[in-house]
């Protein structure tokens, strides 16, 4: 299994997709190859003393395992919590998304509405002061 561990690790070195060193390994799955590596790096068998490949190796997989039973409600303690959300953004495992800044004032929509009555003398004599009431008549009107 090491073997096939370092094999695969040398692959993905070379820029190879898992599902290519799966299929040259003679794995069926491509996500066998990234359970290998990550047994590989769990179990330390790929000691280097190169600290990015540590940090890649080893200790990213602790900051998703912690990361994943946050998320399923399993405790942690208060040091954990901030040592793996801190390593995570270290790690650039969130994607930071800013808000776009907006020179000037804020966009708006202004709606404005002018109702006009053209009154004639059968329309004053059926609509009381201060009301409508009657049959509905259909008014002309123009959007501004």
């Amino acid at each position: 299994m090491r073997l096939m561990a370092a094999k695969a690790f040398e692959m993905r070195e070379q820029g190879l997709a898992n599902a290519e060193i799966a299929k040259q390994l003679g794995y069926t799955h491509a996500n066998s190859i990234s359970n290998l590596l990550y047994l590989a790096g769990k179990n330390r068998w790929f000691l280097t003393p190169d600290i990015e490949d540590h940090l890649t190796f080893v200790t990213v997989h602790k900051i998703v395992k912690n990361v994943d039973k946050q998320l399923d409600g399993k405790d942690l303690t208060p040091q954990q919590q901030e040592m793996t959300i801190a390593a995570a953004r270290g790690r650039g495992l969130f994607k930071n998304y800013e808000a776009t800044k907006h020179e000037g004032p804020p966009a708006s929509l202004v709606l404005g509405v002018k109702i006009e009555v053209v009154s004639n003398e059968k329309t004053a004599k059926e609509l009381p002061a201060g009301g409508a009431s009657g049959t509905p008549n259909y008014i002309e009107g123009q959007v501004v």
